[in-house]
């Protein structure tokens, strides 16, 4: 059941009719009580109620925070700007990243980024970038000197900062990044260097005209090494406070984008650009006075797991804000259902208010079940988050819930925005200009494809290989292959150049008896299949 507040002066809405099962039952229909809606905004909201209040007191409170779409993406930036300067000057950021408790700063800075994606999604990740990424790379992988060093900085907005990943060359596959670090021990540097050009820093949020500094990630070689050490975040110093370049950098804005421009992505360079042997971040690896290199890790698969620890709580945050944006377009669609109405029962009686129609009833209000649902297990994990998680399981669980909110909230937006009609098409009204500016949450810190891959390995324990289909050399009549005992394959699965293969003496419903035959419809280029959880795939 949803409550909602009717707009001052809409007529009352006529009683829905039952529906034929309803109306020829002699039990009477159970009557739900009201919703409490201040106690289901505090359940959605989940934590730190009071920041929450003073993020939307000052944006309600500023004409800087009126909407103002169609602006240039030059407006729009110095409108984000204007925006996130309002909140630091109400002191909202005090006590977030360089908090005596940790968790608690988290949290409160989770609050400050959700709130404001409500209205604005570039002054979310703007922040985001700096905050949760910069900072939170600062706190996960530096000592605690570096840490008591950089964090009040970056809290007061004095060290701006950026995240440097991402490659024009390496997105999800991170470990591939092939900007190089060479330590040069006789002036007791790193040297970072862009060695192609599809080693360029690619996307970088905050890095075409505001960060100062940058968490870069390379790949650090030691003297007299051919193989690197693995990849290592170093913090780099891109501009003078004063906007200009420092030797060895060179930057470049990425433009116009689908949305999110308000959000200043920029490319970076660098030309055996020099770094203090200090600035490696160096919590779990480090290079001592003497030139020698020591790492806490087991492995090299366990020391690129924490060195990419900031991008698990950085999809946490934008599992929530899609939840938000969620949120958001169906307040829109249902209050506009409300109030729009669209044909008569008789010539001589009002016409139907849009929520009073089942067929609208039933496009808004599961989505807006499942929301609320989502919401609930987002907060569910917040809370668990850093205290009863494991490295492992936090991993798992970003990548699940960022690749599922985020899908939900771009395909909500989508209905909501149909279920307004034209007037959902307007940007004033804000479904369709959002969730262009979310849409890039499907594939940024991850594409959620290859997310839910990694849920796959991190819940399975890897790839479960079984007997393979080996399939013959191509000519016709030579095909073929027996399934393994007690496997089933659904009918008509795996493709094969856009043709099913087919059973042969099986069942209907597609399962194989032991020993039952895989043959294709027509002669194809021969693969060779393998049962990877639970699903054929060409091996």
């Amino acid at each position: 059941m949803v409550s909602a507040t009717r707009p001052a002066g809409a007529a009352t809405v006529p009683a829905l009719p039952l529906p034929p099962c309803a109306a020829t039952t002699s039990a009477p229909l159970a009557i739900l009580p009201p919703i409490d809606v201040p106690a289901a905004q505090r359940h959605m909201e989940g934590h730190d109620h009071a920041t929450r209040a003073a993020v939307l007191a000052v944006m309600a409170g500023s004409p800087t925070f009126r909407l103002h779409p169609g602006e240039s993406k030059e407006v729009e930036r110095a409108r984000t700007a204007a925006r996130w300067a309002e909140l630091a000057g109400a002191g909202l950021f005090v006590d977030t990243v360089a908090a005596a408790d940790a968790a608690a700063g988290r949290a409160k800075l989770d609050a400050i980024h959700e709130t404001a994606s409500l209205l604005d999604y570039s002054l979310c990740i703007g922040m985001s970038v700096h905050f949760s990424l910069f900072g939170g790379s600062i706190a996960a992988l530096g000592t605690p000197a570096q840490a008591a060093a950089w964090l009040p900085g970056v809290e007061a907005l004095t060290m701006r900062g950026c995240f440097a990943l991402t490659e024009l060359g390496h997105g999800s596959n991170a470990r591939g990044v092939e900007t190089e670090a060479r330590y040069d021990a006789a002036a007791d540097t790193f040297v970072l260097h862009t060695p192609t050009d599809a080693a360029q820093k690619y996307w970088i949020g905050g890095a075409a005209t505001t960060a100062r500094w940058a968490v870069a990630f390379a790949q650090l070689y030691m003297p007299g090494e051919a193989a690197s050490r693995g990849v290592h975040a170093f913090i780099v110093r891109i501009r003078e406070d004063d906007g200009a370049l420092v030797p060895g950098i060179l930057l470049a804005d990425c433009g116009y984008k689908v949305g999110l421009n308000g959000v200043d992505n920029g490319r970076i360079w660098f030309s055996h650009a020099p770094v203090p042997r200090g600035h490696l971040l160096a919590r779990y690896a480090r290079v001592d006075a003497a030139g020698v290199y020591t790492c806490d890790a087991p492995s090299p698969d366990a020391l690129f797991g924490v060195t990419m620890s900031a991008l698990s709580g950085g999809r946490i945050g934008i599992a929530a804000s899609g939840v938000g944006q969620a949120r958001v377009a169906l307040a829109i669609a249902l209050r506009y259902a409300l109030r729009r109405r669209a044909f008569a029962a008789t010539p001589t009686t009002p016409e139907t208010l849009l929520l009073d129609y089942p067929m609208h009833r039933r496009r808004l209000l599961p989505r807006l079940a499942s929301t609320v649902v989502h919401q609930t297990a987002l907060n569910d994990l917040k809370a668990r988050w850093g205290r009863a998680l494991s490295a492992k399981d936090g991993h798992v669980a970003s990548c699940g819930f960022k690749s599922i909110m985020t899908w939900h909230a771009l395909e909500t937006m989508q209905v909501a925005r149909e279920a307004c009609g034209g007037q959902g098409y307007k940007s004033e009204n804000r479904i369709g200009v959002s969730r262009a500016a979310l849409d890039i949450s499907a594939t940024f810190e991850g594409d959620n494809t290859v997310l839910l891959q990694q849920v796959r390995w991190g819940v399975g324990g890897g790839v479960e290989r079984r007997e393979h289909l080996r399939f013959g050399d191509g000519a016709c009549g030579k095909w073929g292959g027996s399934l393994p005992r007690g496997v089933s394959l659904p009918l008509g699965f795996p493709w094969q150049d856009g043709r099913p293969w087919r059973l042969s003496g099986s069942p209907g419903d597609g399962a194989v008896a032991d020993g039952g035959m895989l043959t294709p419809t027509r002669c194809v280029r021969p693969h060779q299949w393998a049962l990877v959880g639970g699903a054929w795939c060409r091996a």
